[in-house]
């Protein structure tokens, strides 16, 4: 039932993805994340913890001048 929910991935509300986050959490204790519809799991917190691609487009990149604006006068 879980694995449904985690392939239907179209839920923004970020409590409804703690929640499934804390139960795939619980069953990888118990082992069940090596039966069928594991991996589905797996990837669904993998992509949890991911950062979105904007967001890393919008890092300073080491090319960037880094301007002082204090000069000490």
């Amino acid at each position: 039932m879980i694995s449904a929910l985690v392939a239907d991935n179209d839920f923004c509300h970020l409590q409804v993805k703690k929640v499934l986050s804390q139960a795939i959490i619980a069953m990888a204790h118990h082992g069940y994340l090596e039966m069928e519809g594991g991996q589905l799991m797996i990837d669904f917190i993998v992509r949890q913890c991911a950062l979105p691609s904007d967001t890393v487009s919008s890092r300073p990149s080491a090319g960037d001048d880094v301007v002082d604006v204090d000069d000490g006068k």
